[in-house]
């Protein structure tokens, strides 16, 4: 039942954001700014929900994630062929905190499982993709 509340709670999520998005009235990108502002009491109360229904005391998936990580470097930078940074994992820091009130912790959880760097469990994924695609 919990997880038939959940599911539903993120499809209304996910359906009411390509909504805003697909719409004609959404806010041009020279709208959008820099600056936090803070959830709605809308959004307080949906996000309490997803508390209410999921264990968050449960660290099964951080457990697997680093499952077999002898040592990762402390950042993992993708540079271009003149030696340009195009993707930094240092960008993504803020993670390492807990869910702020304007995002969905679940998907907060998840995007902190993403972030987890193991460079054997990414080899791994390299390598049944590779399989896939044979290459």
């Amino acid at each position: 039942m919990k997880r038939k509340k959940v599911s539903t709670l993120i499809a209304a999520a996910l359906a009411l954001t390509m909504t805003v998005c697909s719409s004609s009235t959404a806010i041009a990108t020279s709208e959008l700014t820099a600056e936090s502002k803070p959830a709605t009491q809308y959004t307080i109360d949906a996000n309490q929900e997803v508390y209410a229904l999921l264990d968050f005391e449960d660290t099964a998936e951080f457990e697997n994630a680093t499952k077999g990580l002898l040592a990762s470097p402390d950042t993992l930078d993708i540079c271009d062929e003149n030696g340009k940074v195009v993707w930094s994992q240092t960008a993504y820091a803020f993670l390492d905190q807990d869910a702020p009130d304007t995002a969905n912790p679940s998907l907060w959880r998840n995007t902190q499982l993403n972030h987890i760097y193991n460079p054997e469990d990414t080899q791994k994924k390299l390598d049944c993709i590779c399989r896939l695609w044979r290459v």
